[in-house]
């Protein structure tokens, strides 16, 4: 997590859980959706509303899955690209280079993200990319800085990546996020 934040935890029966929500995930939590939270937590008359609870449940089944989260392969080979790439996000390597080095065919390794990761090699790095990105965005770094530090040739390139995998381009996403923050201050 990236500045100031603070959490409510929701802890669900696994049978009451909605179908979408049986993997470890991260969600955008709607403004309904938190302030359903904060009505339940705040004390034991609250807690136990079933009312609020359903609601809570209905509003979760229905959120998106955001792309947050970097899963990491077993295999040994896609370990080492994978590290590799986390140490520089902007390394240029397309999979055939990595299979070169690694080796290993560029087809088995394409077969072995699909397996493992659930996701080709280029999602996953986009994927990477735009974690190393939204800490940097939201210190103040300009998109053509975090844009060509990340492998991008253009702010326009990785603003379309951005807009694909959250829904909004950085500018929108970060001024969503500021006048979130300026909610949760007044409170």
């Amino acid at each position: 997590m990236s500045g100031d934040v603070q959490m409510r935890s929701l802890f669900i029966a696994p049978e009451l859980s909605p179908a979408s929500l049986q993997h470890c995930c991260v969600l955008a939590v709607t403004p309904l959706l938190r302030e359903l939270i904060l009505r339940a937590v705040q004390g034991p008359p609250h807690a136990d509303n079933p009312l609020i609870q359903q609601l809570m449940l209905e509003e979760l089944a229905g959120l998106e899955n955001l792309p947050l989260h970097i899963p990491m392969p077993s295999d040994r080979r896609l370990q080492n690209i994978c590290l590799a790439l986390l140490r520089e996000p902007d390394h240029p390597n397309t999979l055939e280079d990595w299979a070169q080095q690694v080796g290993a065919s560029s087809r088995t390794l394409a077969r072995l993200f699909q397996q493992q990761l659930q996701m080709n090699f280029n999602a996953w790095r986009q994927q990477l990319r735009l974690m190393e990105a939204l800490p940097r965005l939201l210190a103040g770094d300009s998109v053509q800085s975090v844009a060509r530090d990340l492998g991008y040739g253009s702010a326009r390139a990785f603003s379309a990546m951005f807009r694909r995998l959250l829904g909004d381009n950085p500018r929108e996403y970060l001024n969503t996020l500021n006048q979130l923050s300026s909610i949760n201050a007044s409170r």
